[in-house]
């Protein structure tokens, strides 16, 4: 009887940055206050030097958010530190003129972003029986169950494409379909995981039967 089995983790790396919430308000203040001010010197205009209303840039959830300070990191609201292991158990024996194994296997992938996931169950046995000294017979079956959730890659791309300065949640505690009222394409990416339908099961079953004579000594 043999037993195997590891365990290891499964980190999220090489992720593109992104601005955090202050950097974020100050680079949109900016490009607002200086965009009106590029367009003047192309034009040959008056360069203005009043700097745009926040109310203006911003939306009202926004506006609260950045007087409280309270910001959001969409990636990380998304990612997490998934779970790879794999384990087996085998038994074989026999004798002289029989000889048999059995194992069974258990591999669980947890992705990087929720709701992905990766289950596999294996099955492996097989039989060898020396019939005479000129027969020989066996058989073996290797059969494996796969289930498998993919999650959604729009959650990742939304993450990305979201302003820190928008809520996950509203005031009573519930999801807020977009972040933000001035926002009207991008969903909120947790949405993405409560709703994900997308799965992939199969079933492989591969038997082989074989049969051998020894019809003449040493061939």
């Amino acid at each position: 009887i043999t037993y195997d089995a590891f365990v290891g983790i499964v980190n999220p790396y090489n992720l593109p940055p992104v601005m955090d919430g202050p950097t974020f308000v100050n680079y949109v203040r900016d490009y607002f206050y200086e965009l009106p001010r590029a367009n003047a010197i192309r034009n040959n205009q008056p360069i203005p030097t009043t700097r745009i209303a926040d109310n203006t840039i911003f939306s009202a959830t926004e506006l609260s958010n950045i007087a409280n300070g309270t910001y959001t990191d969409w990636i990380n609201l998304i990612k997490r530190n998934g779970i790879s292991s794999n384990q087996n158990l085998s038994v074989n024996g026999g004798d002289e003129k029989t000889n048999y194994f059995i194992s069974a296997g258990y591999q669980l992938y947890q992705g990087t972003m929720k709701a992905e996931s990766t289950k596999k169950y294996t099955l492996k046995a097989g039989l060898d029986k020396t019939l005479n000294n000129t027969f020989k017979a066996g058989a073996s079956m290797y059969a494996t169950f796969a289930d498998i959730h993919p999650s959604s890659a729009e959650a990742f791309r939304s993450a990305y494409r979201l302003r820190p300065t928008g809520s996950v949640y509203n005031a009573d505690g519930s999801e807020r379909f977009f972040a933000y009222e001035s926002e009207a394409q991008i969903t909120n990416p947790l949405f993405e995981f409560r709703n994900e339908i997308r799965q992939q099961q199969y079933l492989h079953v591969l038997p082989n039967v074989y049969a051998e004579a020894s019809i003449i000594k040493g061939l």
